[in-house]
């Protein structure tokens, strides 16, 4: 009589045929990096990065077994089932972000939910197309927004040239144009109610425009305003003026305005400009010399940091300054009062 094979034998045979079983059914993602989410009634699917090397990625609508692929995010900390082991292999990618050689990606219409900033530094990507059954997201020309194209959500930043955001848009979410080096000009429609306007890495933007009758925002010689002309909001970082002068309605200066505005040499402010917040003047490398108007109440943290440049300040003692906001400034304060 044979005698029966040991039962480590047999767990182990089992736990070899489950694996095979799982690496079959997930053959269509073996170019991606993948975590398994619970739901009440099995799993879904959610990728978090891709290991491929085509410039143009269909995302597969579900697995080979039919497990649906719901969700586009970075990688997650926890892995509560021990998968990430068996089904990631080499470096772990933070969803598609830094894909270089990405031209081209389409959703299908079971994604309904996309991490932020999951196509950041992917600098050649030229459209992100959606299933026109997805309930969720739309795609217009190329450009991500939400279903009803009320929210722009992620503008490709392989995008050369010019952009009109379209007459339905009425907010941008952050950082939708962050990384855009070849954006040039951008008109914001008559519709359009909430930005976040850092277009942070857009180094060839040099126009920023508004439909006159726009509610929120204004637009002088292509610099960005709120309706009123009060609060300047963004300098495109492609200007090529090397003098600006702020306009005299100005009481503040939002974050991050003059990020990285390297062509700045001289900026002239008026009397009445009352706030610089955090970071407005980071890396504005060109700036030599500053003369802040005795109307200023404060200056934000880090608000001219990496001013590498900037060899004196003039300002009053009353003027209050946050956490470093001249740090690295090595050279001559000077006070008026």
């Amino acid at each position: 009589m044979a005698k029966s094979k040991r039962p480590e034998v047999r767990v182990l045979k089992k736990m070899m045929n489950d694996l095979q079983k799982y690496e079959a059914g997930l053959k269509n993602l073996e170019d991606f990096y993948i975590d398994f989410d619970p739901t009440g009634d099995g799993h879904t699917i959610t990728i978090n990065g891709y290991k491929g090397d085509s410039e143009k990625v269909i995302i597969p609508e579900a697995s080979s077994d039919g497990m649906p692929v719901t969700a586009i995010d970075h990688r997650k900390d926890t892995d509560p089932f021990g998968l990430k082991a068996l089904f990631s292999a080499g470096d772990e990618s933070s969803s598609f972000a830094e894909c270089t050689g990405l031209t081209s990606i389409t959703l299908p219409k079971s994604v309904v939910d996309i991490g932020d900033d999951v196509f950041s530094g992917c600098s050649s990507l030229a459209e992100i197309l959606v299933d026109e059954q997805n309930p969720v997201f739309a795609s217009d020309d190329g450009v991500l927004f939400d279903k009803n194209r009320t929210t722009l959500i992620k503008y490709p930043e392989g995008r050369k040239g010019e952009y009109a955001i379209p007459d339905t848009v009425i907010e941008i979410i952050s950082d939708a144009f962050g990384g855009c080096k070849e954006l040039t000009r951008i008109n914001f429609p008559q519709g359009l109610m909430a930005a976040d306007c850092g277009f942070v890495g857009c180094e060839q933007l040099a126009n920023i425009m508004v439909n006159k009758n726009n509610s929120e925002f204004s637009s002088i010689d292509g610099v960005l305003f709120d309706k009123e002309g009060e609060t300047l909001i963004r300098y495109p970082q492609g200007k090529n003026n090397t003098d600006y002068i702020v306009p005299d309605r100005v009481s503040c200066i939002l974050y991050g305005t003059f990020f990285e505005c390297k062509n700045l040499a001289n900026i002239i402010f008026p009397e009445g400009l009352m706030r610089i917040l955090d970071g407005a003047f980071r890396f504005c490398e060109g700036l030599t010399a500053l003369s802040l108007p005795m109307s200023l109440q404060y200056i934000g943290r880090k608000a001219f940091k990496g001013c590498s440049h900037l060899k004196t300040i003039t300002l009053s003692r009353k003027t209050k300054t946050g956490y470093r906001a001249f740090e690295g400034f090595s050279g001559q304060l000077i006070y008026r009062d």
